[in-house]
């Protein structure tokens, strides 16, 4: 059954019931997309989160390889590499530990733009190793546009002063 506009973030996730949300959020999340079968959603997430990466981390495998290991060379696109992992490792907790929707969204952008330049840093040494990152970035752009409804329809909470 497909979820329609305003319908509660907290309906999607199946272990949350909307009472143990409420408790847990200073407000639900309200999505706007319309998901089709939403409990193979997570299941597919897993799968090409897996699938991506795998693909990154064997780019940064040959990156490291051509370049001769951890070399002077190999410092700005390894380097980058590690930040967009750091970067990519700390959404999650922001947007649903925090659940600071905004600081979420910047963080975002960062990590976009950090796999982009990473892209470009990798380009002259290993096309191979750029293109695996293509379809990562595709879905970042995604993750972005989402991230963003999301913070627009979750307006901050107004603060009593």
């Amino acid at each position: 059954m497909p979820f329609s506009s305003g319908q509660r973030f907290s309906s999607i996730v199946p272990s949350c019931t909307p009472t143990v949300c409420y408790t847990n959020l200073y407000h639900d999340f309200k999505i706007t997309p319309v998901i089709e079968g939403h409990r193979g959603v997570s299941l597919l997430q897993t799968a090409s989160n897996s699938a991506s990466t795998c693909r990154f981390s064997y780019g940064s495998y040959l990156v490291w390889k051509e370049l001769g290991g951890f070399t002077q060379d190999a410092l700005v696109p390894l380097g980058l590499y590690g930040m967009q992992l750091a970067l990519n490792w700390a959404w999650t907790p922001i947007f649903f530990g925090a659940h600071n929707i905004k600081l979420a969204m910047i963080e975002l952008v960062m990590l976009t733009g950090t796999v982009a330049a990473t892209m470009v840093s990798w380009y002259p040494i290993s096309r191979t190793a750029t293109l695996l990152m293509v379809p990562y970035l595709a879905w970042l752009c995604l993750a972005n546009s989402l991230n963003y409804c999301i913070w627009r329809d979750n307006p901050d909470p107004k603060k009593d002063d």
